[in-house]
């Protein structure tokens, strides 16, 4: 009897099949079969990788060699000789997939190149037994064993970690305690990271955005792949678990002891997806998950309703194996999809707009009026963007963010964008391309510092970054030439640089909540500003220089150390708000008389006599109010 092998999700709704010695690829949508090739190759599809233009797909065969099948063609060919674990992981494009394998290395190959050899020279040509030996595409030229690392273990797991426009390969070595990162650009860069689990053996690996997950044995590690901190370990009933991402990367999932279950990696916390028994494996999209038996029984779990259905049937005769589509991608109406509109749930509204997602064009167009009122759902399901060709203005603040579309960049519109109160650590590259943006907001984030590409943004007029943990003001940020509004409250600022000083439009500049200690002499070239804050800061005495700023309304000197206010204190004639609570002020100089636009001055907890204040309240403007 023929067995069925392994069902994996390639797209959304593109499923393949390994039945025995045949192989389908299945349109759920459609409920059709796209292409089916048979012939005998290894024991089963672990792994696949679709091209970028879905040109070309790749299938890594457990005990056999990888087999690239074109899908324009119809048309397989068999890469290399035997090896356990060799697997595509990525692609530069469509013609250089990322290939890593079980002895260690991985690289780029020039597909075009490597199926100009003849099919029986080609195992000899890749040396590829017993493991992948590294190869990488560079300068025009297929360097043949050029090894990236030489392992000298015989075990090895491995993903794509996708970051700052770049794609590295994350490799874990059994036996050791570090993880190797590969940068593949046009030469491999390599790196180690150290992580501390004891032990290792065959550990399996995923990367689920920025965070590495390691299941060995029964333990899962969860670390995060930018810094290599250690997140979380947590421990599963028994060994041998199955361990996967859905097709997104954004979402974890274990099945142990029959139960398939979703893991939070923030918080450690799992929630039961199904549970049953004789599992072979499975695999997620979306809200769907396919799961198969070693029964040849072939369901879609909704992960939404908790509902399950036949997803095919396999008709065996002497001759043939053909494969009958059950209907599952498409049960949903146009009416189904306006209820859920009409929830304002969030994960109501996610589900809408994926399905949404999978109808044509014109059928799209029924919910035009709908979808422009939900630009960032657009994002997440991927749709096109033409309802939000003229947007202006994108508020996606307190949406749990920890990554951000690279489709923004798609907005050559907007003028605002608001990313607050997210987990962002990073930005995408691609909002350089907002020519037009000029406010730019990314406070109560997670960044440690400011992304340089936005150097290359000088059109920006308003940049809030109040609330995160940026350590260093850039040397680039006198490159916003147009910079009026800077927010750099609460933040871990040691120093503000001379470059920041040379922002000649900037009006407002927000300082508080740092350890800055001194002020350069340079302060006094922001002759536009009108308001300085600079509170909570370590500032013991001013530069004479801040006292030329002419249209300087307001000054917050806040919990500071400053011990003496300067006569030069009268040349501010535009001065409305003076704060000063909480320093190591004696004397007050007597300049008030010339403070004419004087409203507010708080100087409470200093150490001002009785006699001088006094002095003060007789020397202030009429309608100065003044707190002690």
């Amino acid at each position: 009897m023929k067995q069925l092998k392994s069902v994996l999700f390639i797209t959304s709704h593109w499923v393949l099949v390994h039945y025995e010695n045949h192989r389908f690829l299945v349109d759920l949508e459609e409920c059709t079969a796209l292409h089916h090739f048979q012939k005998e190759i290894g024991i089963e599809v672990f792994a696949t990788s679709l091209s970028p233009n879905r040109k070309r797909l790749v299938l890594s065969n457990l005990g056999a060699q990888a087999t690239i099948w074109d899908l324009e063609k119809n048309e397989i060919r068999q890469l290399g000789g035997v090896t356990l674990n060799t697997q595509v992981l990525g692609w530069v494009d469509d013609n250089h997939p990322i290939f890593s394998g079980n002895h260690g290395g991985a690289g780029t190959i020039n597909l075009n190149e490597l199926l100009g050899y003849p099919a029986e020279e080609l195992e000899e040509y890749m040396g590829w037994n017993p493991g992948f030996k590294g190869l990488k595409y560079y300068e025009d030229e297929l360097l043949v064993d050029d090894m990236i690392r030489e392992s000298p273990v015989e075990y090895f797991t491995s993903d794509i970690w996708e970051y700052d426009g770049k794609k590295t390969v994350v490799e874990t070595l059994d036996g050791s305690k570090d993880f190797n990162l590969y940068t593949i650009t046009d030469t491999i860069h390599h790196e180690v990271k150290r992580y501390a689990i004891e032990g290792l053996e065959y550990p399996k690996v995923s990367v689920c955005n920025d965070n590495l997950v390691v299941l060995n044995l029964n333990e899962l590690h969860v670390f995060d792949l930018r810094t290599a901190k250690q997140l979380g370990t947590y421990t599963l009933p028994k060994k041998n678990a199955s361990i996967q991402t859905d097709i997104e990367r954004t979402r974890i999932f274990t099945y142990c002891d029959d139960k398939l279950e979703q893991w939070n990696l923030d918080t450690g916390e799992k929630v039961s997806v199904w549970t049953g028994r004789k599992l072979m494996g499975f695999s997620i999209s979306g809200s769907k998950c396919i799961l198969y038996k070693d029964n040849n029984q072939i369901q879609v779990l909704d992960m939404e309703t908790k509902t399950v259905q036949q997803l095919l049937d396999i008709n065996e005769s002497k001759k043939s194996v053909k494969i009958n589509i059950i209907k599952v991608g498409r049960s949903d109406t146009s009416e189904d999809i306006y209820k859920l509109l009409d929830t304002e749930n969030e994960s109501q509204l996610n589900k809408a707009f994926r399905l949404i997602a999978k109808l044509s064009e014109d059928e799209q167009t029924k919910f035009s009026s709908r979808i422009r009122n939900y630009p960032f759902q657009c994002l997440v399901a991927g749709l096109e963007l033409p309802y939000f060709k003229n947007l202006k203005q994108l508020d996606l603040s307190r949406k749990n963010l920890k990554l951000l579309s690279r489709r923004i960049g798609m907005l050559e519109q907007l003028e605002i964008l608001d990313l607050s109160s997210n987990n962002l650590r990073d930005l995408p590259q691609e909002i350089k391309n907002l020519k037009r943006l000029k406010t730019l907001k990314i406070c109560y984030n997670n960044f440690k510092k400011l992304p340089e590409f936005l150097s290359e943004m000088p059109q920006l007029q308003h940049l809030d970054v109040f609330c995160n943990n940026v350590k260093v003001i850039p040397p680039w940020i006198d490159q916003l030439k147009h910079l009026e509004v800077l927010d750099l409250n609460m933040n871990r600022i040691k120093e503000s640089p001379k470059a920041l000083y040379s922002l000649k439009n900037l009006r407002v500049l927000n300082l508080k909540n740092n350890t800055i200690k001194t002020l350069p002499s340079e302060v006094g070239k922001l002759g536009q500003l009108t308001h300085l804050y600079l509170e909570k800061n370590e500032l013991s005495e001013l530069p004479d220089a801040l006292f030329k700023l002419a249209k300087l309304e307001e000054l917050d000197l806040y919990d500071n150390q400053i011990r003496v206010m300067p006569d030069k204190l009268r040349q501010l004639k535009a001065l409305k708000r003076l704060m000063l609570h909480n320093n190591e002020l004696r004397h007050f100089p007597n300049v008030l008389s010339e403070l004419k636009e004087l409203k507010d001055l708080i100087l409470t907890q200093n150490s001002i006599s009785k006699e001088d204040k006094k002095i003060i309240k007789k020397n202030a403007p009429k309608e100065c109010r003044i707190t002690f």
